[in-house]
């Protein structure tokens, strides 16, 4: 920092301190010596008296020559520079970079005018403040900043007609890599290029956008503006996130769509929430958001075939509308696929797969919603359990280590397994499974002795707890108190050793465990301290034991998940299973255009990747005439929140870097010329001036009435 003067010749002012100087050398008495012997004793008061008149007409004097002092160096204009004011005057060219925010949000309505055209506004004047001699670039910023030149131009008028053309897109803006490609347009990495470098950032400073974005890359001698251009309190509504319950949706199956819209405003608001599910007439309901909170519209609907099924929600249009609507993929698949592992013949009524299968399809040789396949253990070890949604394992004597390593890797990439407990080695096989795994415990408990209570007291146990807060219970949170409490068990297993993570789901009525479940990997493992074998209990003889099992199957893979989010700009991506090798495949984006993409195949699957996605909606894969998958792209939702960052935060990132400055282009439309003259300090030193001769005058008045 140091300052210059525009007028030094002015200095010469400062001659004038000659005239109090003079003044006050004329003005002095000469002494003079009369003796008056009565009037002696006053000699030491008129001594101590005339000490004091000289300190004061000293005072006046310094005061006089300090007015003379602040009137020379005011008009000689000096200005106050930091160092890259002072190095515009020694390298003389100046090159700046223009960084104009392209994000969804700029793109507002609410107040007549976007911010995206007053941003346009003070771009061109700070093209307008540039000389002959100075280089320009634009750089525009959304989800990837782009230039409007290769490289830092004399050419404005280019520069203005790309500014011209410039709209906002409807993509997130990635400030980040925006600075870093700044400084290097700006040169800052080439100290031996002699120019004074500029790089204003013009944006609504949005914060979910700036949130994380620090100014710190830029270096020292680069001259960094964060120019705001909206000022507005801005309200906003929009479709946030998509999702089903299940995750997995089958056909035939009644699936939740919740669509989860946000209120960005001060006041609550009553939303209508249109939901349209592949086509057909939109389902409407009502929510009340709550003052920059969210709420959930829930939708219940049935799914009558397979494949992909497209749902856009959508709300009445607003001052932003490209966030009101949203769009999810529905890939439905096939029956469930249950493998049913077991030693035992399904077809012996006193076995318990005879009972698991008739529970999960009752309607044999009908088509359901559950495709059951009976497998020994010879069998399942040369079987691919990927194929399987859910295992079941009961009564299976002889688990190889084959088998059990496969079951391992089917948990840990997402898979279910269902292990009741009845005669056999149970022990021993859970242990196997344990030891095999490498995603950590399998069983969420260790049994050890079989107990059977028959004969004993009443004969039986009963269940007393149950976890329905579970998502495998959730489903039956409705059931009457004392509904699971009908089911009779003769033998189950003793426990030690839960797991710590383990969820334990159900309890009989002595606190043993009768049902819980351990994550492994990506998947569940649920064991089942009950057989519905005739021996072990009754439950086969009530009416709740198919939908019981019907429901614990479709919680577990009923887990609430947030489907794969892509945003525009930002590319997409989708894997169809079973696809073949070598398909020919078409791609379409949302207007129904053709596009080109890239596919990878791995074994029979193949995931398509989109690289570029300028458009919101779904982009479609076909193999021929057949629509096999579509994947949803949606604007990114932190482009809903309008709200800007706070002053406080502002001055915070201007004060990161001293040669950083933050300001507002509505109040100080004058901020370039301002900034780069420097701050003149000439009015106040002309004020100070002006002061310390009132202040003479007064002292001067006062010395003479006394």
């Amino acid at each position: 920092m140091g300052v210059e003067l525009l007028n030094p010749w002015m200095l010469w002012g400062t001659a004038a301190l000659a005239a109090p100087l003079l003044v006050h050398l004329l003005t002095r008495g000469t002494r003079q010596s009369v003796w008056f012997p009565t009037i002696e004793f006053l000699r030491r008061s008129l001594a101590r008296h005339s000490r004091l008149m000289r300190l004061r007409h000293l005072l006046l004097l310094l005061l006089r020559i300090l007015a003379i002092v602040l009137l020379a160096v005011g008009f000689a204009r000096p200005v106050l520079k930091l160092p890259f004011q002072r190095l515009a005057k020694q390298r003389g060219r100046t090159t700046t970079v223009i960084a104009l925010d392209l994000s969804l949000s700029m793109a507002y309505t609410g107040s007549g005018t976007t911010p995206l055209s007053r941003a346009k506004a003070e771009a061109e004047q700070i093209l307008r403040s540039l000389h002959r001699g100075d280089r320009a670039n634009l750089l525009f910023v959304s989800a990837s900043p782009y230039a409007a030149a290769p490289q830092p131009t004399t050419d404005f008028d280019l520069l203005r007609d790309e500014l011209d053309r410039a709209a906002a897109t409807l993509e997130e803006a990635d400030f980040g890599a925006a600075i870093e490609q700044a400084v290097t347009e700006a040169g800052a990495d080439q100290p031996e290029n002699p120019t004074t470098r500029e790089l204003h950032i013009i944006s609504d400073f949005q914060r979910t956008n700036w949130a994380g974005v620090r100014p710190s890359a830029v270096p020292a001698d680069v001259a960094l503006y964060l120019v705001d251009v909206d000022s507005e309190t801005k309200a906003n509504t929009a479709v946030t996130q998509m999702r089903t319950r299940p995750a997995t949706l089958r056909v035939g199956d009644v699936a939740e769509v919740a669509c989860e819209v946000a209120n960005y405003g001060p006041d609550a608001r009553q939303v209508p929430v249109d939901l349209t599910l592949h086509g057909s007439q939109p389902v409407r309901q009502q929510v009340l958001a709550p003052a920059f909170g969210s709420a959930t519209a829930l939708f219940r609907v049935r799914l009558d075939r397979v494949g992909v099924q497209e749902a856009v929600a959508r709300i009445p249009a607003d001052a932003l509308e490209a966030d009101n609507t949203r769009y999810l993929a529905m890939p439905v698949r096939e029956a469930l696929s249950v493998l049913l592992l077991t030693d035992e013949d399904p077809r012996d009524s006193k076995g318990s797969a005879f009972y698991l299968e008739r529970a999960l399809n009752p309607y044999r040789g009908t088509e359901t919603s559950v495709r059951v396949t009976a497998l020994n253990a010879a069998k399942a070890a040369q079987t691919d359990l990927r194929q399987a949604d859910v295992v079941l394992v009961s009564d299976l004597y002889d688990l190889s280590s084959g088998l059990a390593r496969k079951l391992t890797e089917y948990l840990a990439a997402r898979g279910c397994v269902f292990y009741f407990l009845g005669q056999g080695q149970a022990p021993a096989q859970l242990s196997l499974l344990n030891s095999l795994s490498k995603s950590g415990p399998v069983a969420p408990f260790t049994v050890t002795d079989l107990i059977d209570v028959h004969g004993r007291g009443r004969g039986y146990v009963t269940l007393t707890d149950a976890r329905f807060e579970s998502p495998l219970l959730k489903l039956l949170r409705n059931l009457e108190e004392g509904d699971l409490g009908r089911f009779r068990f003769h033998k189950f297993w003793l426990v030690t050793d839960v797991a710590p993570h383990a969820e334990v789901l159900l309890q009989y009525e002595d606190r043993t465990i009768a049902a819980a479940r351990q994550r492994v990997g990506a998947g569940s493992f649920v064991l089942c301290n009950f057989s519905p074998q005739p021996d072990f209990s009754d439950i086969i003889k009530h009416d709740l034991f198919p939908p019981l099992l019907h429901e614990l199957i479709k919680g577990a893979l009923a887990e609430e998940t947030a489907p794969a989010d892509f945003h525009v700009g930002h590319g997409a991506s989708v894997t169809i299973p079973g696809l073949g090798r070598s398909p020919s495949l078409t791609f379409l984006n949302p207007s129904g255009d053709r596009l080109d993409a890239r596919w990878q195949a791995v074994g029979e699957d193949a995931t398509v990747f989109f690289e570029g996605t300028p458009l919101p909606g779904f982009y479609v894969v076909q193999s021929g005439s057949a629509k096999v998958a579509a994947t949803p792209v949606n604007v990114s939702p932190d482009e809903s929140d309008l709200r800007e960052l706070s002053g406080a935060d502002l001055a915070a990132k201007q004060q990161m870097e001293h040669h950083s400055y933050a300001v507002h282009a509505d109040v100080d439309p004058t901020y370039v010329q301002r900034l780069r003259s420097g701050r003149e300090l000439w009015p106040m030193l002309i004020v100070a001036a002006l002061l310390v001769a009132v202040g003479e005058q007064v002292l001067a008045y006062v010395l003479r009435t006394r």
